[in-house]
């Protein structure tokens, strides 16, 4: 496994994708978990080719910054982008942004074509998460804290 900065690496990746290769990253941060795990998974790139909803796609942010996230919306040439871990939608990215598309993803040494193995059960899981995540650790602090409810029933403050 090589080890380079992103902007050498995505150098790379272009050069091999362009030859119809395919090129194994693995990528680095918690925005696509529980898909993608850092230092463990990985990802199969290959050229973009046809983009469409839930694709997962390496692009390049206006202030060169490269990332690594699914589609969510494709209207035209724009792309609405999020990751798996994240519930706010990126905007403002266009198709020739994408620098290059998941083909298939190594979860340890298992290879799964595509996205994810059960994907319909994958996507119900990030629909819940995208719409639910704020609701979900509000109801999570409360109840850490259970005299907090009391508290604010009764009116009190503290």
């Amino acid at each position: 496994m090589i080890s380079l900065p992103m902007k050498e690496m995505v150098l790379l990746i272009e050069d091999v994708i362009s030859r119809d290769g395919e090129f194994r990253l693995y990528p680095r941060g918690t925005s696509m978990l529980p898909l993608i795990r850092q230092g463990k998974d990985s990802v199969v790139l290959v050229k973009p080719g046809l983009l469409s909803k839930n694709d997962i796609v390496l692009y390049r942010r206006r202030n060169d910054k490269y990332v690594l996230h699914r589609i969510v919306k494709k209207k035209g040439n724009d792309l609405f982008l999020c990751g798996d871990n994240q519930s706010v939608i990126e905007t403002g990215i266009t198709v020739d942004m994408v620098v290059a598309k998941v083909k298939g993803v190594y979860i340890d040494e298992d290879y799964y074509e595509g996205n994810k193995g059960n994907r319909n059960l994958y996507y119900f899981e990030l629909f819940l998460r995208r719409n639910f995540k704020q609701l979900f650790y509000k109801i999570k602090s409360v109840t850490k804290n259970p005299s907090k409810i009391w508290r604010k029933l009764k009116g009190e403050r503290r």
